[in-house]
């Protein structure tokens, strides 16, 4: 084997090419490009001032990349103490990675007249249907009351 290797070497200088090195390492891997994934959460909540079934809902992209459009679902829990599963959907528009957006939902089609959404047990639930791929699905809701 070293007398092909010598012998190749010398063909090389004698062509004028620098003869290759010869070594027992692995090549490097090449590094890949990082994955850049939103990660949508809802930040906060704020009750409307002017309407008891008004509800503001601050989602924000925490993650580094942009998420598409989405839904958030709002789940009422408990209504003076009765266990109740009333649901209402909006939708959230794509939101770039860093960014936030309000959306404000209405809840008078499922709320009693008599009750406030402040007084009711809720969760917030941000792409509720899974229409974006994010870094974290385990952080898409909040609670009020629990």
């Amino acid at each position: 084997m070293r007398m092909k290797t010598a012998v190749v070497c010398l063909l090389l200088l004698v062509a004028g090419a620098a003869p290759a090195q010869v070594t027992n390492q692995r090549p490097r891997p090449v590094p890949r490009p990082m994955l850049l994934r939103p990660d949508l959460v809802v930040s906060e909540y704020q009750f409307a001032p002017t309407n008891n079934k008004g509800l503001r809902v601050n989602v924000a992209n925490v993650g580094s990349g942009n998420a598409g459009a989405c839904v958030l679902r709002l789940t009422v829990r408990r209504i003076n103490g009765v266990a109740v599963g009333r649901t209402m959907e909006i939708a959230v528009p794509a939101i770039a990675a860093g960014a936030n957006d309000w959306v404000t939902l209405i809840a008078d089609g499922i709320l009693p007249k008599d009750v406030d959404i402040k007084d009711t047990t809720f969760r917030l639930n941000v792409d509720v249907n899974n229409a974006v791929k994010e870094s974290k699905e385990n952080n898409n809701e909040k609670w009020h009351n629990l």
